[in-house]
């Protein structure tokens, strides 16, 4: 085993810490879990501490640990050793055939002696040193099985090559290079755009270096690289706002060649990603050739219309002649059938049934409603609130019930789609079934803020509580608040005031006002509780890197004094169970609907959901006889409040 001399990165303790840990779970063949890792080390390591800014030398997104860094962490590894004897295999192997086109794990492994999974670990690592390979053909879970070296820039990397420690040195000394450039370019003084001492374009710009220097950096993008380099892109390009408009334009290019490593969702985004790339690389530059093309489809477009108005004046001679027109979806030899799919809209509280309090009627500012509109042949729906729009407009918020009963924040329901088939054939028409196609959902990660007070009847008194009822996180909370007694009170409590870091949560956050208040069940003076007038104003972000702000006033005790429809009637409703953020589906439920010749029938299906999500729809109905009724598309957002997760086991 060969000592190798390579310059040393200077880490603090608590860099050297997590590179450690992750070097340990390296050799236990474990992925690094950052926030697990965060709460094993808590108190060894800062809170703030961010493992994504140690040197990417020796740690990539914080949780990939290079040779180089494995070098930092054991001097005596045999992996450089290692390293070493793949690329001399490589270099012979290419260099007895120069006309190889790839090579396998399996064959290095072969020659060297090395496991085939250490070689497929080892090919994927001295590609950041180098360019040992050209493309990628196939993969493991230890790494890369087959690459290509087909090319003459990788033929001369190891023709040139010497040693493994002249490799990495060099590569090092060339990083660092890089840095200082970068470091040294961070305020660009010709920009007129901008002060130097602006803090937004320090942060723009060294946010747009970062991006540069990953997406160079990386000579092979994985999925974590690209989905950080797309977060950090689209931070960058908000950040710069109207100014740096050619750095927009390059972080832009840059955003999309990473978004092309990540797979398409659905096969709309294959189709549309496959025709960017062929009209990106078949678009003519000649400007005459342009103007042909443009005139080409102005003629087109000018023919289909006038095609178009001539079936229009037919179709209306065939009216004038007593015939019949209409939107149908199905024609036979003996009539037609028609359907159609809206919102069923009935504002009601749901489950009603539930309410352990009777009904309750609540104010309009949290009341749910869903509205809609046809886009070309779409229906869309949305929901909307007031509260909601309180939140996202930084208008002032109180709680919303009395000490925080929870069955009492909101009247929601689940979205309805009415569905109505006309019948004008003159045969009974049996419709067996419905199918609901999801074709896209994507979670709503909006947070939802409310402020509940605690409960007189039991501690900790002194608090209040900030509760998510939206499905992303609340982050990097703070409440500035003042504090004020409404009157005299037995602790001696007039007023406080101060800054409160409540972080990042998930759920719900306990917000101590007055601490260390002891539980009582009498005092001196005839009210039920003793409270303290609180206000001020919470500001966080979203997971959207949206910044909220709210004022806000509540309440907190600090003693107890006691112990405490339409014109039509539905002729069914059917539940349908919706999965939040999953795609590509379909939900089959069975129905018997009965339409007999000349009539109408209409139905309900409720769609229930276990998170706020978006949801791109097609619904479509079948007869007994297996004739399918042509499909509806429907986009729809649907919003489920935390709590009410519930109430789901009563959907089916």
């Amino acid at each position: 085993m060969t000592n190798y001399s390579l310059h040393e990165i200077n880490l603090t303790e608590p860099e050297l810490l997590w590179l450690q840990e992750v070097y340990e779970s390296f050799k236990a063949g474990e992925k690094v879990d950052v926030k697990a890792l965060k709460v094993k080390l808590r108190g060894r390591i800062p809170t703030e501490f961010e493992p994504k800014k140690i040197d990417d030398r020796l740690l990539r997104f914080g949780q990939l640990i290079t040779l180089y860094g494995i070098w930092h962490v054991n001097r005596h590894t045999k992996l450089l050793d290692e390293a070493d004897q793949v690329i001399r295999a490589i270099g012979k192997i290419i260099s007895d055939d120069t006309k190889r086109e790839t090579v396998t794990a399996l064959e290095v492994s072969n020659q060297t002696g090395l496991a085939t999974q250490r070689v497929e670990f080892l090919i994927r690592e001295i590609r950041l040193f180098g360019f040992f390979w050209s493309e990628l053909v196939s993969a493991s879970e230890a790494g890369y099985s087959e690459v290509k070296v087909n090319n003459e820039e990788v033929f001369n990397t190891y023709y040139r090559y010497e040693n493994i420690e002249k490799l990495l040195n060099t590569w090092s000394e060339r990083r660092e290079r890089d840095a200082v450039a970068y470091s040294s370019n961070l305020i660009d003084t010709s920009d007129k755009n901008l002060a130097s001492n602006d803090a937004t374009f320090l942060r723009a710009n060294e946010l747009y270096l970062k991006v540069k220097g990953l997406f160079e950096n990386t000579n092979f993008l994985d999925k974590t690289a690209a989905k950080l380099i797309i977060e950090l892109a689209d931070d960058a390009i908000k950040e710069f706002g109207n100014t740096n408009q050619d750095k927009k334009v390059e972080l832009r290019s840059i955003k999309e060649k990473a978004e092309e490593v990540l797979p398409p969702k659905t096969v709309k985004e294959l189709r549309e990603r496959a025709e960017g790339i062929a009209l990106g690389r078949g678009y003519p530059k000649n400007k005459l050739i342009r103007n042909w093309i443009y005139a080409i489809i102005i003629i087109l477009i000018i023919i289909s219309s006038l095609i178009a108005l001539k079936a229009t004046f037919l179709d209306s001679g065939k009216k004038a002649k007593g015939g019949s027109a209409s939107s149908t979806v199905m024609t036979t030899p003996i009539g037609t059938v028609d359907a159609d799919v809206t919102l069923y809209e009935e504002n009601r509280e749901f489950p009603a049934s539930q309410y352990p309090h009777g009904r309750i009627t609540r104010p309009p500012a949290t009341t749910l409603k869903y509205l809609y509109e046809r886009v070309d042949d779409k229906l869309r729906i949305k929901y909307e609130m007031p509260y909601l729009t309180w939140l996202s407009d930084g208008s002032p918020i109180e709680p919303l019930t009395e000490y925080g009963r929870p069955e009492l924040k909101f009247t929601w329901q689940y979205p309805k789609l009415a569905v109505k088939v006309v019948n004008n054939t003159n045969r009974t028409l049996l419709l067996s079934e419905a199918t609901i196609e999801i074709l896209a959902s994507e979670i709503n990660k909006e947070p939802v803020l409310i402020i509940q007070s605690a409960w007189p009847e039991r501690p900790p008194l002194g608090t209040f509580h900030l509760v998510n009822e939206g499905w992303g996180d609340v982050v990097n909370a703070t409440i500035t608040y003042e504090a004020r007694a409404e009157n005299v009170n037995e602790f001696n409590f007039k007023k406080s005031k101060g800054v409160i870091n409540v972080g990042t949560f998930s759920d719900e956050a306990e917000i101590t006002i007055v601490p260390n208040i002891p539980f009582k069940y009498d005092c001196s003076h005839n009210s039920q509780y003793q409270l303290v007038d609180v206000s001020g104003v919470i500001k966080y972000e979203t997971e959207y890197h949206e910044k909220r702000e709210n004022k806000f006033k509540t309440k907190v005790v600090i003693g107890v004094c006691r112990e405490l429809q339409g014109a039509m009637v539905e002729s069914s409703e059917y539940d349908v169970m919706l999965e939040a953020g999953k795609a590509n589906y379909t939900r089959n439920m069975p129905i018997a609907q009965e339409v007999k010749a000349g009539e109408t029938d209409y139905f309900i299906f409720q769609l229930a959901t276990n998170k706020s999500a978006r949801f791109d729809l097609r619904l479509s109905l079948r007869e007994a006889g297996g004739v399918r009724l042509p499909s509806k598309s429907i986009l729809i957002d649907v919003f489920i409040p935390r709590y009410a997760v519930e109430f789901l086991p009563a959907i089916k």
